[in-house]
């Protein structure tokens, strides 16, 4: 008798495209302290309206969405440096890389420029703020990496990453005025 050999039909996953708009819309104000120095001092901050948009598994276009900080105070005492005003405010784009080994995993826009988490309730709890991409509202990191996954059909961030499948897109903004709370 003949030996008998399964053959398996290896299962490829491909990776589907997201396209990621920061906007200039401003949705309201909030309150944030430099950053890594707070030098005690609170500053107005807008946060802005971010918007991400892909297809799903079965064909139906998904658009969300989310609420961010795009711009931060830089106050580095050390350098001598107090109230420095750093964010992304012209138009560009990016192929957006994952980065596995900071803060438990964060998106790479370009050098230290990166999309991450904020904070949770940006009325009541005030965090530091240096112009990184801040996601945020309750649950919203969590709620926009769930969005990754189920547009991108892959929960692997890195290779999603090295497909440079997702797109940001800043729209141009003009940079808020650096205001004392």
């Amino acid at each position: 008798m003949g030996k008998k050999t399964r053959l398996f039909k290896k299962q490829s996953t491909t990776i589907r495209a997201i396209n990621i708009t920061i906007t200039k819309t401003i949705i309201r104000t909030t309150i944030v302290h430099s950053y890594p120095d707070t030098n005690n001092t609170l500053y107005k901050m807008p946060l802005y309206e971010m918007i991400v948009t892909g297809t799903n598994d079965q064909g139906h276009i998904i658009s969300k969405s989310f609420e961010i900080l795009r711009f931060g105070i830089y106050t580095n005492i050390s350098e001598g440096i107090y109230e420095k005003l750093i964010g992304l405010s012209n138009e560009q784009s990016y192929a957006l890389q994952w980065i596995n080994d900071l803060m438990d995993g964060v998106w790479q826009i370009q050098n230290d420029w990166l999309i991450i988490p904020g904070s949770p309730d940006p009325i009541t709890e005030i965090w530091g703020a240096t112009g990184c991409i801040e996601i945020c509202g309750p649950n919203a990191w969590d709620d926009f990496m769930k969005l990754i996954t189920q547009l991108t059909g892959s929960t692997d961030f890195n290779s999603i990453g090295m497909s440079k499948k997702i797109t940001l897109t800043c729209t141009k903004a003009v940079s808020p005025k650096v205001e004392k709370q």
